[in-house]
């Protein structure tokens, strides 16, 4: 006969261990959604800070800009290799002059090359830096 202790013994030995439990993706997919919402919110801030600091609409007498066209136009510091304007006068408007008006505007910078308007609110009469 046997000794049903030596039974549950051989069995409790001969079972397998138990399965540890698979690590899953999750902490790792955590870690990664989160610095890829870090670094959005990071360009996002640097791209609106960018914009602010660089518009036009900051430009005051002596300041230089650069770009060619109105929506390339941007304030830049005057050591910047890409300044090309300096502002010679700065207008604020009621209605968006035409070109001649423009012409008008700047006739008191006789060194006008450029002129630049923000709709409704300002004239910048750019002359070569």
């Amino acid at each position: 006969m046997t000794d049903p202790s030596d039974t549950m013994q051989a069995t409790t030995e001969d079972a397998p261990a138990p399965a540890t439990p698979a690590k899953g993706r999750g902490p790792l997919l955590m870690i990664l959604v989160t610095v890829a919402v870090l670094v959005a919110v990071g360009i996002t801030a640097y791209m609106k800070y960018h914009q602010i600091t660089t518009s036009p609409d900051k430009a005051k007498v002596n300041d230089c800009m650069s770009g060619t066209t109105a929506t390339s136009v941007e304030l830049v510091a005057c050591s910047d290799s890409s300044a090309k304007w300096r502002v010679l006068g700065r207008v604020a408007v009621t209605d968006k002059p035409s070109d001649d008006e423009q012409r008008i505007i700047c006739a008191k910078w006789p060194n006008t090359e450029q002129m630049f308007t923000r709709a409704k609110e300002y004239v910048l009469c750019l002359g070569n830096k």
